[in-house]
């Protein structure tokens, strides 16, 4: 299968759904790579080499493989998105994810804009993202920045949205996992990519991957170059979006340009039953800072750079054919800096400087008791994040440095995997503890957040301790081959820690709340589903119904005239259903229907009155997602349309933040020169039209999204 093959076989996403992968094939699989001295074990080493040869002969079924974190998890619905189906398009990390159902994107602007995701309703600090089980969020903020990570580079992006696995921390809204790889299908070879389109955008990438003959050695090495002027037309309100229309007119985005350089890679060896695996990841951004449509910036910019850094090792049959154990241990290095010169942005520090630094280590044994049916999957983990931020005037003099802030972090969890009839019926009960300790020097904030001053030592530590229990349930009720027919259903609480900045706040602007308590949710949800894999076709079916209820949930409200203080008194449900389908048919040409609908009913039940009741801002009632693609010998065709629901832009649903449904349509085609049955070289043209009605829309009030684009990319494989 070639690359253009690989582009059609997984455009969208696919539902992680646990089939045949038995963690007794794992064991077996695992007996056949062991060179064993007893006649026994080589009759069943022969036994297993023949049905690797039957198997070799049969299209629908695969050679045992480990588990993945995502196959091993007991959260209710998550899904796998293989980068390899956008290669050669201008296609980002956010649009990848939010073709899932449940998922939203919040952007600042075009390509390069500050963009952070939402899962089912939630906050985007409330959803966990990983870099290979690494975790990315920062304790200062809790969001993570889409246009701050790498794509190139990752193989595949793991999207948990009921809750996230045994070897993750609590997440209220779910996680992200990007997983490194090449994303192609060849064992070795070399891609070189070029690409360029609207608002002077361009783009140049570079990756190799391989491994040695005897496959002790493996590794993939990418980096990419990318810039844009992102200077788009766009309607300005100016700022009386319905009080006065009179004054609106066409404008033009000012200070949204960027670049950004990015390098990942790994190297991976196994001499013997452990496999090493180093991971490296490197990024680099400077872009500015636009402001709001009204008031736009010309000065304002930021820098920023990070690399994260890792050690894992994976050791199966480790002592006894029945325990594994994986380990990890990273650091993360963080910096950025925020310059206003003119002040047009805020009224703060014309110069501020942060740095942040996050190290820990991780544990996972898994035991295979198979005599009682059970795999149990512990997780021991230990982190700690530090922050500091420096203030200058605008000649980058130091005007002040701001101690230092610690988080330590450790957490114990158990994953019971429980299956019954060859795995037809499936009980995933879990338990996750955690601890967080904060600890923080700054006596000034101490003393004006403690009414007596021998109290400070007490408040210099901040704990916070909770624990929270998951139960999954898949049950096949019917399999016949080619045909999966099942009912799953999944139960879950969760926590977030409050972020230093509502911890500890920000001089002039927030007052920071060290009594804040974590937040707290609970998600429940159930849905039939089903799958077809046949040589003719494969079509995969799910709805899911789910409701999740978030208390203590963290408000800003105003505290003087010109502060703020963060308390724990918002809540919030959120209720609906999700529809995810894929239908591939293997005629001439090979044709691929993906669809995905989300209901979702997101309402704050808060102690604010005149904000219960109220939508939650930016959760639009309907998302659908309906793509269609077409596979020739030497053409890739295809198109998508996007359906957002109308949103109100702020908690007060008022009529001035009220954004209209829209429809986004994208067409794409590509050509392979080779065709798609060449085997390891490959040359293709790709052709890329978005939001092709020309739609000036925004996502967040005062921040509008470009209009139509188009871009064109080069990519060589050999």
């Amino acid at each position: 299968m070639n690359a253009c093959d690989a582009l059609f076989s997984q455009v969208d996403s696919t539902p992680l759904i646990i089939h045949d992968q038995i963690a007794s094939d794992y064991l077996l699989a695992q007996n056949d790579a062991t060179t064993e001295t007893n006649e026994s074990d080589e009759n069943e080493s022969d036994s297993n080499d023949s049905a690797t040869q039957s198997n070799e002969q049969s299209i629908d079924v695969v050679a045992p493989q480990p588990p993945s974190s995502a196959d091993a998890s007991p959260a209710g619905s998550a899904s796998r998105i293989n980068t390899e189906a956008f290669r050669g398009r201008a296609v980002g990390l956010d649009e990848m994810i939010e073709r899932n159902s449940g998922v939203r994107v919040r952007r600042y602007g075009g390509l390069g804009s500050y963009s952070t995701i939402s899962i089912r309703g939630s906050n985007a600090n409330q959803v966990n993202v990983y870099l290979d089980g690494i975790p990315l969020n920062n304790a200062q903020s809790g969001e993570v920045n889409l246009a701050d990570l790498n794509i190139d580079g990752i193989g595949q992006i793991d999207v948990y949205r009921s809750g996230a696995p045994g070897e993750f921390s609590s997440a209220i809204g779910g996680a992200v996992n990007l997983i490194p790889g090449s994303g192609e299908e060849t064992p070795a070879g070399t891609r070189l990519e070029a690409g360029g389109g609207s608002f002077r955008t361009y783009r140049l990438s570079a990756a190799n991957w391989g491994q040695s003959d005897d496959e002790v050695w493996k590794w993939s090495a990418s980096g990419a170059y990318q810039k844009s002027d992102q200077d788009y037309h766009f309607h300005n309100d100016n700022g009386t979006p319905e009080l006065n229309q009179m004054d609106d007119f066409d404008d033009v985005r000012r200070n949204a340009q960027f670049r950004d350089t990015g390098l990942t890679g790994f190297v991976s060896y196994q001499p013997g039953s452990t496999e090493f695996k180093l991971l490296n990841d490197y990024k680099y951004r400077l872009h500015g800072v636009p402001g709001p449509a009204s008031n736009q910036t010309d000065k304002t910019t930021r820098e920023y750079i990070r690399n994260t850094t890792g050690l894992a090792t994976d050791t199966p049959g480790l002592f006894t054919e029945e325990f594994r154990l994986k380990s990890r241990a990273y650091y993360t290095g963080a910096g950025e800096e925020f310059y206003d010169p003119m002040q047009e942005f805020s009224t703060g520090s014309p110069d501020s400087s942060s740095r942040w630094q996050s190290y820990g280590a991780h544990l996972m044994p898994e035991l295979y008791l198979l005599d009682y049916y059970q795999v149990l999957r512990f997780f021991l983990g230990t982190e700690r994040e530090t922050y500091r931020r420096t203030e200058r005037n605008r000649n980058h003099i130091e005007l002040e440095t701001q101690p230092r802030k610690f988080r330590s972090h450790n957490s114990v969890h158990l994953v019971d995997e429980i299956s019954f009839f060859d795995r037809r019926l499936i009980f995933l009960p879990g338990i996750r503890y955690e601890r967080f300790v904060d600890r923080f020097n700054d006596t000034d904030l101490l003393l004006r957040y403690t009414n007596n001053p021998r109290d400070i030592l007490q408040e210099n530590k901040n704990k916070s301790e909770f624990t929270n229990y998951e139960g999954g349930l898949r049950w096949v009720f019917l399999r016949r081959k080619p045909t999966d027919v099942f009912i799953k259903a999944f139960a879950a609480s969760a926590s977030r820690m409050p972020t230093f900045f509502e911890l500890f706040g920000e001089r002039g602007s927030v007052q920071g709340n060290v009594d804040l308590v974590p937040e707290k949710s609970r998600t429940y949800e159930f849905g039939p589903g089903f799958s077809i894999q046949d040589s003719r076709l494969q079509a995969e079916f799910q709805l899911t119904g789910f409701y999740k209820e978030v208390r203590d949930l963290i408000l800003f409200v105003p505290n003087s005239q010109f502060s703020l203080r963060p308390e724990n008194i918002d809540r919030a449900t959120i209720s609906g259903a999700e529809i995810e389908s894929r239908l591939t048919l293997y005629t001439r040409p090979e044709l691929r229907l993906v669809g995905n609908y989300t209901y979702q009913r997101a309402i704050n039940t808060g102690e604010v009155e005149y904000l219960e009741g109220n939508y939650l801002p930016l959760q639009p009632l309907h998302e659908f997602h309906a793509s269609i693609d077409m596979l020739f010998q030497h053409w890739f065709i295809g198109g998508e349309a996007i359906f957002i629901g109308a949103v109100f832009k702020d908690r007060t649903n008022e009529l001035a933040g009220y954004e209209e449904a829209r429809w986004l349509y994208n067409l794409h085609a590509s050509y392979s020169v080779f065709g798609k049955d060449a085997k390891q070289s490959e040359l293709l043209f790709t052709l890329e039209l978005k939001n092709i009605m020309n739609d000036r829309v925004s996502d967040v009030v005062g921040y509008p999204l470009p209009g139509r684009s188009i871009y064109a990319t080069v990519s060589y494989r050999f």
